[in-house]
């Protein structure tokens, strides 16, 4: 092994000495944007085939919903009363 390359075990002492001086509130903050980071990391993205269906659902549901808030006799009331 040649004399500048540094080793795993060399990198983690560094990251041990480093957290020891560290102020407890900058770890915090550091753990806390790990933390982030991974959620953000296992986020599952959905493909344009899974929003596009996403989208029809919805449609779906608000029309039914739509529907079921103007009855058909409310409309033909106001078609009625515009003929008049």
């Amino acid at each position: 092994m040649a004399d500048n390359e540094v080793t795993k075990e060399e990198v983690e002492e560094e990251k041990r000495k480093v957290k020891k001086i560290m102020p407890p509130e900058k770890r915090i903050e550091e753990q806390k944007a790990l933390h982030k980071a991974k959620e953000i990391e296992e986020e599952h993205v959905p493909t344009g085939k899974e929003e596009l269906e996403e989208v029809e659902e919805f449609m779906e549901e608000s029309e039914h919903a739509r529907k079921l808030l103007k009855p058909a006799w409310y409309l033909k009331k106001i078609k009625k009363r515009k003929s008049k």
